[in-house]
């Protein structure tokens, strides 16, 4: 499923470093906006890796990537698999588990559908 509507998103910067960082995009040839993307498209691309996006962001920003984050990765990832079930007529509410088969057939199902997306959008060419 591809979805074609775009949208706007807003956020606040130190303004040295909005300058530093415009720079380095510039004299790589990425625009602000294609970095971020490409920033989306990695994420997205690494949907069924959250700690490894949680690294590459905590590399990034000086952070640790920590027990409590890697925890909240994995409840991510399940709440992937139930995102899918659902849009594969699995009912998953009734508070019956899902089968661990059925599991991560629904989440490669859901990840390959958010990886074509992602891959529809990148801005890097193959």
């Amino acid at each position: 499923m591809s979805d074609a509507t775009m949208v706007q998103m807003n956020t606040r910067l130190n303004a040295s470093l909005k300058a530093r960082g415009d720079a380095v995009f510039e004299a790589v040839g990425f625009s602000p906006s294609a970095a971020v993307r490409a920033l989306w498209g990695f994420a997205a691309q690494h949907a069924d890796e959250p700690e490894k996006v949680g690294a590459f962001l905590s590399e990034a920003c000086g952070t640790e990537w920590s027990p409590d984050e890697e925890r909240r990765a994995k409840i991510a990832r399940y709440h992937q698999a139930l995102v899918a079930a659902e849009a594969f007529g699995i009912d998953a509410s009734q508070g019956e588990p899902l089968s661990r088969d059925v599991f991560l057939d629904a989440r490669e199902a859901y990840l390959i559908e958010r990886l074509e997306d992602a891959d529809a959008h990148s801005v890097i060419s193959s």
